[in-house]
């Protein structure tokens, strides 16, 4: 299935099945939830949506979370040559790396790939009424109107133990994978965007998760939304 098709699948979901679910003129809030490795993005998100569903306000209803849709669409394009195992990892490849990895497999320039996805997040974000996790989605949604960008972090102590948790490994192998997911994430941030992600004022709120439960979290997060609702939106 081309990426167009799988976007317009997404777009065409329940968020628009219900008139009442539908965003008025100037109701285009979307989220961003940025995060350090382990810090509890999936958790954050889900905790987010069902606050919204508690909350019962048709400004919050209908909402979705984009995150293996936006790399489905993009791992079903054939001109990118890419898997959903590698998007959802996010590595970020170096010049070198990226090179070898077109010259022995194939795959398409990481910046082709990239800028794919950068545009499905903007197109996301256009229509509302979503949760963008992960993969720059505040630098490549920087400007929309609507905006609630949020970071979340933690202890490295703490997130190398979630990491291990989550996927059954032991220490050594969880500190590693979250070291090399910051470096990723760092790294793309700051190639495409000439940004640092440890900068507080690229967000409207930092999140320390070792503190903060994610009902806590989501409860202010959804505030926050509905305060963007009500002030103008600007470009």
């Amino acid at each position: 299935m081309e990426r167009n098709e799988v976007l317009l699948r997404f777009l065409g979901s329940q968020v628009f099945e219900k008139p009442e679910t539908r965003p008025e003129p100037g109701e285009r809030a979307f989220v961003t939830i940025s995060r350090q490795a382990g810090a509890g993005g999936r958790t954050m998100a889900t905790a987010l949506l069902d606050e919204f569903g508690r909350r019962g306000s048709p400004a919050l209803a209908g909402w979705q979370w984009a995150d293996r849709d936006v790399c489905e669409s993009l791992a079903a394009d054939p001109r990118l040559h890419t898997s959903l195992e590698a998007l959802l990892d996010e590595h970020y490849r170096g010049r070198l790396e990226d090179y070898l990895a077109q010259v022995i497999s194939g795959a398409a320039p990481q910046f082709k790939l990239h800028q794919a996805l950068f545009a499905t997040m903007r197109s996301l974000a256009a229509v509302g009424k979503v949760v963008l996790v992960g993969r720059a989605g505040v630098c490549a949604t920087r400007g929309m109107p609507g905006g609630v960008h949020i970071r979340l972090v933690g202890s490295r102590g703490a997130r190398v133990e979630r990491v291990a948790r989550r996927f059954g490994w032991d220490g050594t192998k969880a500190e590693r994978w979250v070291d090399e997911q910051d470096r990723s994430r760092a790294a793309l941030v700051r190639e495409y965007f000439g940004q640092n992600m440890d900068d507080p004022l690229l967000f409207d709120a930092v999140i320390n998760t070792d503190s903060v439960p994610a009902a806590a979290a989501a409860a202010a997060v959804a505030d926050l939304v509905l305060a963007r609702l009500r002030m103008p939106l600007r470009s």
